[in-house]
């Protein structure tokens, strides 16, 4: 039974390996604006918006906002409007990326409230 803290050594190695690859793409706003407005970080830009705006269709709030995205939106547009509101709000770009990204959207893609409801 040697085998087993070794593959437990191995898992955790593992598992900080990828913890470390995805740090990269977490952060303040400013690395999210790097990462956007970069050739070489433009794919993972892209990935990164996509992620949160996937996740806020789905009804779930991301720094406590809500978006609602039409399915005709395309991710050009989503990182178009995170872009947008970055550079337009440099005094808050220290807030973490994500809920940054969430709020551009939420600006942008606002939920309407029906009429019947707002009483």
């Amino acid at each position: 039974m040697r085998c087993c803290p070794l593959i437990a050594v191995t898992m955790i190695l593992l598992s900080k390996t990828a913890e470390a690859q995805l740090v990269s793409y977490m952060g303040d706003g400013n690395k999210v604006l790097i990462l956007c407005t970069h050739p070489e970080g433009f794919k993972g830009c892209y990935g990164y918006i996509a992620g949160i705006a996937d996740s806020m269709a789905g009804g779930n709030p991301v720094g406590g906002k809500r978006a609602c995205i039409q399915k005709e939106v395309t991710a050009g547009q989503l990182v178009d409007v995170t872009v947008n509101y970055l550079t337009q709000n440099p005094a808050e770009r220290h807030v973490m990326g994500s809920h940054l990204v969430a709020a551009a959207l939420a600006q942008a893609f606002p939920c309407r409230v029906p009429p019947s409801l707002s009483k």
